[in-house]
């Protein structure tokens, strides 16, 4: 068998939405030789449980998840066969601030949503880009002071 690759606490996703009883698990499980994920979730958007089936139907892994208090949600998931890159979101089509820099850019490394519509969505470029909405303005000085952001 193959040696497993990654980290233990780097295989979990764990996000909850308007309260504890809305919540989402991403298990990513590894026996060292196969690769496979659980999806897990109580109380989430209708939608957002539509997609992430479809995920699971058609073994697409979850790259990245997230929920807000207010049911917005955030999913992307690549594609096994082709690797490539799909996602979903709640206001998708909506020309919102998040809908216009999702559909513009293919290089989205991570979205987090809060309440009352703040925003961060990291993207890989020349160098470290994100773009915020909301955010408290000294999280957003660290964030641009820091050299490379990970996770918020």
């Amino acid at each position: 068998p193959r040696a497993i690759s990654r980290p233990e606490g780097s295989r979990v996703i764990v996000e909850f939405g308007a309260s504890l009883n809305s919540w989402v698990i991403v298990l990513n499980e590894d026996d060292g030789e196969k690769q496979w994920q659980t999806h897990l979730y109580n109380e989430v958007p209708v939608d957002f449980a539509e997609r992430i089936n479809e995920c699971a139907d058609k073994a697409w892994r979850v790259s990245d998840v997230c929920l807000a208090g207010d049911d917005t949600w955030y999913l992307q998931a690549v594609c096994t066969e082709t690797s490539s890159t799909k996602r979903w979101w709640s206001s998708q089509g909506s020309n919102s601030p998040l809908d216009q820099v999702l559909q513009a850019s293919d290089s989205v490394t991570r979205v987090a949503l809060g309440n009352h519509g703040a925003e961060f969505v990291s993207m890989k470029s020349d160098g470290l880009r994100f773009e915020t909405k909301g955010l408290d303005p000294a999280l957003l000085r660290a964030m641009h002071t820091a050299k490379q952001v990970s996770s918020v």
